[in-house]
């Protein structure tokens, strides 16, 4: 998945990557490219990184959850 940021609005979008490249590939009536890879910022956004996230999220939560109820058994 990509994030373009045009370069001169500051307007940003998320796509996938065929999206991306049917973006900058898209012609004009005239044949001419209308979308310049120029004028737009590209960043990888990668879903290991929001999977890692939830994935240390939900073993913290579990983990507090086995604690309480080891002090309570205890």
């Amino acid at each position: 998945m990509y994030k373009l940021t045009h370069n001169k609005t500051g307007h940003s979008f998320k796509m996938s990557f065929k999206e991306t490249a049917d973006f900058f590939y898209t012609k004009n009536a005239h044949g001419e490219y209308i979308n310049w890879l120029e004028d737009y910022e590209l960043e990888e956004v990668r879903k290991t990184d929001y999977e890692f996230l939830l994935m240390m999220a939900s073993t913290t939560v579990i983990a507090f959850v086995c604690f309480y109820y080891f002090l309570k058994w205890n």
